[in-house]
């Protein structure tokens, strides 16, 4: 990801609400998918009962 910085005279804030929210996003997704995770794992692991 490269840093630019934006033209004299232009304000970045646009940028930084976008880039703000595309953060935001992947973190969204990032939890969905630890969360997945620790459900299949925990039905992995389940112990069964004898019989």
């Amino acid at each position: 990801m490269s840093r630019s910085t934006p033209p004299r005279g232009r304000c970045c804030r646009t940028d930084c609400w976008s880039n703000l929210a595309g953060e935001a996003a992947a973190g969204a997704v990032a939890a969905r998918r630890m969360l997945r995770l620790a459900r299949v794992a925990a039905e992995a692991c389940r112990v069964l009962p004898p019989g």
